[in-house]
């Protein structure tokens, strides 16, 4: 993410927020810093397993719920048990949503029901064409939108992250 975006979030979350993210690493780490609960989801089972030695270390004082969802199914009954997961999550619950994973057009549709009133939902690399879908999407609500566009820690170039901050 861009650094940008780093420092609106440091002055935005609340350590009373609950945040759900897709992808997981870094920006756990920031959102546990801040928050009252995180809730990851990860598609990656080795990604899983090195996460989990990293929360049994930091997250002693904190809430945070690392779930494991394969982003397709090998069965009938259901197409993506990743997105099957994110449907299943209550409504209006959660003071940030942050997109940093798979399936991100989809997830951002999903996770638009899922935020709160006044909450916000943060896209990473939403400069990519492959997420106009979930981005015109969101735009159709007429959300804030605060664009985020630098460097980014470790990226030789610029990357950009919008945040939407729901009616």
């Amino acid at each position: 993410m861009p650094y940008s975006v780093i420092f609106a979030l440091h002055s935005l979350i609340k350590n009373d927020f609950k945040i759900f993210e897709t992808g997981s690493g870094g920006s756990s780490l920031f959102f546990l810093d801040r928050c009252h609960k995180l809730e990851s989801l990860e598609h990656d089972k080795e990604w899983i397993k090195k996460m989990n030695l990293l929360n049994t270390k930091v997250s002693i004082n904190k809430s945070w719920k690392l779930i494991h969802k394969n982003l397709h199914s090998n069965s009938q009954s259901t197409l993506s048990p990743y997105l099957d997961y994110l449907e299943s999550l209550e409504d209006n619950t959660f003071d940030l949503v942050s997109i940093d994973g798979r399936l991100r057009s989809q997830s951002l549709k999903i996770l638009s029901r899922k935020t709160k009133s006044g909450g916000y939902i943060l896209l990473d690399n939403s400069d990519r064409k492959e997420y106009s879908e979930g981005i015109q999407f969101l735009c159709s609500l007429k959300y804030k939108e605060t664009l985020f566009r630098g460097l980014c820690y470790g990226l030789p170039w610029d990357s950009q992250s919008t945040l939407w901050q729901k009616k």
